[in-house]
């Protein structure tokens, strides 16, 4: 019995990808995840720069449908239900710097990313094969060898903050007076609590 975990990838390849799907039609769904980008949320707000269809879909043909994280093929849509199956393959856009510790829909900020890897950050492997992984050149090649068009230059730099960041958030979850006071902070003025700011600027421990 087939089952999302076990199901053949829709698109085997970012060629077959363009050659089952319309212009139109992936600009649509290009054009939803712009919208999900600049909605305002709860954590940071109203985005202060908004993001285009044209933008995603730049976003999503320099990386070949890849994702940032893991390097799966993720062109796929959310299937109904439970997607754990296959959330490697489904593909999403992702902020480099989260809005809510001040990262923005600046295109240096974006990347393309399955739902897998951008729901869980600590699930972010290079090469993974659980959750329906797909790597058409086949996963030892792609373990070997990142592909340098997944990301920008000025993207390296962003990327090797992330430590911080998460560092950043961790105490933020552990600590939820501080958070609460941190999100008011931000609300009322528009900035990071100077606290965060502090630890965002602080170099990680040897």
């Amino acid at each position: 019995m087939e089952t999302l975990s076990n199901r053949e990838p829709l698109y085997h390849s970012w060629t077959d990808f363009l050659a089952k799907t319309a212009s139109q039609e992936r600009l649509a769904w290009c054009e939803s995840k712009a919208a999900k980008a600049n909605r305002r949320r709860l954590m940071s707000g109203k985005a202060a720069i908004r993001v285009t269809r044209q933008d995603v879909w730049s976003i999503l043909e320099r990386a070949e449908g890849r994702c940032y994280y893991c390097g799966s093929l993720a062109v796929e849509h959310q299937p109904a239900g439970s997607w754990q199956g296959v959330g490697r393959r489904v593909g999403t856009l992702g902020h480099l710097v989260a809005r809510a510790l001040g990262g923005d829909n600046n295109l240096e900020n974006l990347v393309w990313a399955c739902a897998w890897c951008n729901t869980w950050p600590h699930e972010r492997r290079w090469a993974a094969t659980d959750h329906g992984g797909h790597y058409p050149e086949g996963v030892d090649v792609v373990a070997a060898n990142r592909p340098s068009y997944i990301l920008s230059p000025s993207q390296h730099e962003a990327a090797e903050r992330q430590p911080i960041q998460r560092r950043v958030r961790k105490f933020l979850a552990e600590n939820p007076e501080v958070a609460a006071k941190a999100f008011v902070y931000n609300r009322l003025t528009g900035e990071k609590h100077p606290l965060v700011s502090r630890m965002l600027e602080e170099p990680e421990a040897d």
